[in-house]
């Protein structure tokens, strides 16, 4: 019993050391993809020149050909971007969440995107702006569709979402959103007050709340 007791604890042990090891070796792998990813090279370059139109075009070629190594890949590189607000990475994050065929991943990031992009919106002094989440959204009918079959998903989706925008409510404004506007053409397009823009956050998130976490 006791030879028994010494191996047993002598396994514990040795998973306890493996596991750490393990995730170093899988993040260092995963990192050396990362910068080794001809794409994702690519992404980087466009990043570096500001060319966001061109990134957010790519992504889009990009969902229609990736595979599942690949998306694995792009979600975690998107997730880097995600609150910097110069394109639609979190829409993105759940587009290639989709192509590795999780879903309920996919679901929640969509939530957090359609929150923080209408939320972003209304911090635009040009109404139009707020078009920007729905020609987007016109992208994801599979996710829409997953949640609103699954009422408990959905409302999980929804409170991730609460809690991921409260968490980075410090965010930039969101470039892609203003600059959707008509007054962004005329060089008119500039932020309501905080205070007014934090009135509105307020509201849409009990609105949202409302109607992605309903029954």
């Amino acid at each position: 019993m006791r030879k028994f007791m010494k191996k047993a604890l002598a396994l514990a042990l040795g998973v306890v050391v493996a596991v750490p090891v393990l995730g170093v070796v899988f993040y260092q792998r995963q990192q050396r993809l990362l910068r080794e990813s001809p794409f994702l090279q690519e992404m980087d370059s466009l990043v570096a020149r500001n060319d966001f139109g061109a990134v957010t075009q790519r992504l889009i070629e990009k969902a229609a050909t990736a595979d599942k190594g690949e998306s694995r890949l792009i979600s975690v590189w998107l997730r880097k971007h995600a609150i910097e607000g110069n394109f639609p990475a979190l829409y993105f994050t759940s587009l290639f969440h989709t192509t590795q065929g999780r879903l309920e991943e996919a679901g929640k990031w969509y939530s957090a995107a359609a929150l923080v992009a209408r939320i972003d919106a209304a911090r635009s002094s040009d109404a139009s702006a707020g078009g920007a989440p729905m020609v987007i959204e016109a992208m994801f009918s599979k996710t829409k569709s997953h949640l609103a079959a699954r009422p408990a998903e959905r409302k999980a989706a929804a409170r991730w979402a609460l809690e991921y925008e409260e968490k980075n409510k410090e965010r930039p404004v969101a470039r892609w959103i203003l600059q959707h506007g008509i007054k962004a053409f005329s060089g008119g397009v500039q932020s309501v007050p905080d205070a007014e823009w934090q009135a509105a956050r307020s509201r849409i998130r009990g609105e949202f709340e409302q109607s992605f976490g309903r029954n």
